[in-house]
């Protein structure tokens, strides 16, 4: 299947233990498990004997067992059968790897290349993962734009009287689209203020990111300036969201929260961590609350009436259909 031959986080690491756990991932059901040497093994989610959940087994030494009728798969796929040992058999598999705290996996066959992020300067928050019963393409129209902000998000944004000032500009490259934004920071209640470490009501917000599609994922880069100084604030937020098909209708989104280190470490793990993970996974419960009540779930742009911010979906349907879905022929958008 091509969409398989990339690169998916799916599960975070510490969620896979001794018993192994089923995923979902691009319409297909696959089993990961993780072996007495710590290897992570993906294979589909079926016994080649009589189609067994292999998520239903368990794992002795470096093998997932098949609990129907103990067949044994090893992580490359190869196949081993206790009633028929002479047997010659294998299944196709999955190249399994752990980065950045999850669990990430393509097909075996596949040479795609990983997709690394630079994160080095900032502190790690976490991973938030939301699941959401809407089209990959829709999911990722959604955090294309800024438009939606003053009437979707509470905190991240800009204004209703501020929306028409906001400055945009689309850039893009062959294998990717660029969007930046300027305008005026939305309210933000007194408390907040000094949680967000003094970021203000007014402030310029920028809020910039480049979107990729080997596979789907976007890299946001928001910083707030003095309107008066231009100085920036001390908070700065990059955050990576990979867009995950999990069928035709529904789309897991999995973003990687980092923050600026304005305070130290031990400080921002028992403080600052908590007050970024809510307030951003706040704002994207109320993106999936929206995306899931969007009447009309044809994905084409055709039928839509699209304004100034929207350029940037017809770029990313493109890019979509010939990098990541593989398709040779240019669809209309």
């Amino acid at each position: 299947m091509e969409l398989l031959k990339h690169w998916h986080p799916v599960i975070e690491s510490n969620r896979l233990k001794k018993k192994p756990i089923s995923v979902n991932l691009c319409g297909k059901e696959i089993v990961l498990f993780r072996t007495l040497g710590d290897e992570v093994g993906a294979l589909y989610n079926r016994c080649c004997h009589r189609g067994m959940r292999l998520s239903c087994g368990w794992v002795e030494g470096e093998e997932i067992v098949c609990p129907y009728h103990g067949w044994k798969y090893t992580s490359c796929g190869n196949v081993f059968s206790p009633g028929t040992p002479k047997l010659d058999l294998s299944v196709s598999s999955f190249t399994a790897i752990e980065r950045y705290g999850v669990i990430w996996i393509k097909s075996a066959d596949s040479t795609a290349t990983f997709p690394d992020f630079n994160v080095e300067d900032y502190l790690s928050a976490g991973v938030l993962t939301h699941e959401i019963q809407a089209p990959l393409e829709f999911v990722l129209d959604n955090f294309s734009e800024i438009e939606h902000t003053p009437t979707t998000h509470t905190y991240f944004g800009y204004s209703s009287e501020g929306i028409s000032k906001v400055e945009t500009n689309v850039k893009t490259k062959d294998n990717s689209v660029s969007v930046n934004n300027k305008g005026i920071q939305q309210y933000l209640p007194w408390i907040v203020q000094k949680l967000f470490f003094n970021v203000h009501s007014g402030d310029w917000f920028f809020d910039n990111w480049e979107t990729f599609f080997s596979p789907v994922y976007s890299i946001y880069d928001q910083f707030w300036v003095d309107p008066v100084t231009d100085q920036p604030r001390k908070l700065r937020l990059k955050l990576v969201m990979f867009f995950i098909p999990i069928t035709e209708t529904q789309t897991r989104i999995m973003m990687f929260v980092c923050a600026s280190p304005v305070v130290n470490k031990f400080i921002f793990q028992l403080l600052g961590k908590p007050v970024v993970r809510f307030f951003i996974n706040y704002e994207l419960i109320k993106d999936k609350r929206i995306l899931e009540n969007i009447a009309d779930r044809e994905i084409s742009l055709s039928q839509m009436r699209l304004g100034r911010f929207d350029r940037v979906l017809a770029e990313n349907r493109k890019r979509i259909n010939r990098l990541y879905r593989g398709e040779t022929h240019q669809s209309t958008v």
